[in-house]
């Protein structure tokens, strides 16, 4: 079936638009910070998924499976298909709650591998604070940064259902801040704020 391309015919136009968070407009703590990930499953079908920070907009689509408390961050999973007109259009297909400021995943044999980073993402004093000029600009400090901070988890969910394998407790002593997940040879590094580095074996799938 002729179907037509994702981003219209000059590839610059998408044709779906949908609003997933940050209906405050917010620049802390809300939205979509970092990249999409992409996954190819072995039919051959393509998925996305994004990290979401804070609460899910009340205009975003229904997903048909919603998994823990999604307040202060979630994970969306996407399939693309066909509308009537043959054209590609984003498929809800599951989203995962219980994550604070989730990096981009990865996603390897079937698998997607999120983390729930803890960072306190807080740059500014506010606008009363900043009006009384303490610390002159209103910006934080990098210790005030690291107030409030949880230990980072790492997540591993099933990447079609969203069903959660694994999640690494406290076993990552600190939080940590944009430095994503490496997967490769069986294992996945992660890195915290301590300058720790941390390495977990994959199992198998069957």
């Amino acid at each position: 079936v002729p179907t037509r391309p994702l981003g219209g015919a000059d590839h610059h136009t998408l044709r779906q638009r949908l609003r997933l968070a940050n209906d405050e407009r917010a620049y802390e703590a809300k939205g979509i910070w970092g990249t999409i990930s992409h996954w190819r499953d072995a039919k051959g079908r393509e998925w996305l998924y994004v990290p979401v920070w804070g609460p899910v907009s009340k205009d975003a689509p229904h997903f048909p499976r919603v998994r823990g408390n999604t307040a202060a961050g979630s994970l969306m999973a996407f399939r693309l298909a066909h509308n009537a007109r043959h054209r590609v259009v984003l498929q809800p297909m599951w989203m995962a709650g219980g994550f604070s400021v989730p990096d981009p995943a990865a996603i390897a044999d079937g698998k997607v591998f999120a983390l729930s980073t803890g960072e306190n993402v807080q740059q500014t004093q506010g606008a009363a604070v900043k009006a009384h000029g303490h610390y002159g600009t209103g910006i934080l400090s990098d210790a005030q940064r690291e107030e409030h901070t949880r230990r980072a988890v790492l997540r591993v969910l099933d990447a079609r259902s969203g069903k959660l394998l694994y999640q690494s407790g406290d076993a990552i002593a600190t939080w940590t801040h944009f430095s994503g997940l490496a997967v490769a040879g069986g294992k996945v590094l992660v890195v915290d704020h301590g300058s720790n580095i941390y390495c977990f074996g994959i199992k198998p799938a069957n």
